[in-house]
């Protein structure tokens, strides 16, 4: 079974800035397999999983399917299931606002594999309407409306409030107006002088929409 070490979470900057303030003790586990290496408890591997496809990869804006990160999921719930926390994982999810992201994901596994227990399917307009898409884009890959959207949904997503506070640290919403037009300008700037950089986003934004 894939299990994740615990430097490459902390490498993570966007993963690891939503994984809770908990001590490594609460956090990880000594691995079985490999002397003095620490890797996620089922809990938050569990959680992991979710993140790295639905956040770091956009997934849950692109509206795309990551069956190898699902699958990671289910094996994990499957060996695990005694030793998922669902309670905290609800704790996690509300306190990080990813609430929605996580209950759109579980509706997803479940109608793709069949969750059932542990956990309790939301069944809301919101969760429907996030499945229904994915749904639709893996009938219509190529689909202009789908594409449209996600455009949408990424550039409030560039300018959200949690990604503002990441990249300048304010302590007071009064100071966002005056931030937006400076990230916009960061942003040109960046993407105008670096190709790498700007190649490499392209390039993924192309992978997710296909």
């Amino acid at each position: 079974m894939i299990q994740t070490p615990v430097f490459f979470i902390k490498s993570k900057s966007e993963s690891y800035a939503l994984f809770p303030k908990l001590s490594d003790e609460e956090t990880y586990t000594q691995c079985s397999t490999i002397q003095n290496a620490l890797i996620l408890k089922p809990t938050f591997e569990l959680y992991h999983s979710f993140l790295h496809t639905q956040v770091s990869d956009m997934s849950h804006i692109h509206n795309h399917l990551s069956l190898r990160h699902m699958q990671h999921f289910n094996v994990i719930l499957k060996h695990y299931k005694q030793k998922i926390d669902l309670k905290l994982l609800q704790d996690i999810t509300s306190k990080r606002e990813v609430t929605k992201i996580w209950q759109s994901y579980l509706v997803i596994q479940n109608d793709f594999f069949d969750l059932k227990e542990p956990f309790e399917i939301p069944n809301n307009s919101y969760t429907k309407k996030v499945l229904h898409k994915v749904k639709y884009k893996l009938q219509n890959p190529n689909s202009s409306y789908l594409q449209f959207l996600s455009f949408i949904t990424m550039s409030i997503h560039a300018f959200n409030y949690r990604n503002l506070q990441r990249n300048y640290n304010f302590t007071c919403k009064l100071f966002i107006p005056f931030l937006i037009p400076h990230r916009i300008f960061k942003l040109i700037l960046e993407y105008s002088t670096d190709k790498k950089k700007r190649q490499e986003t392209l390039s993924q934004v192309n992978r997710l929409s296909s």
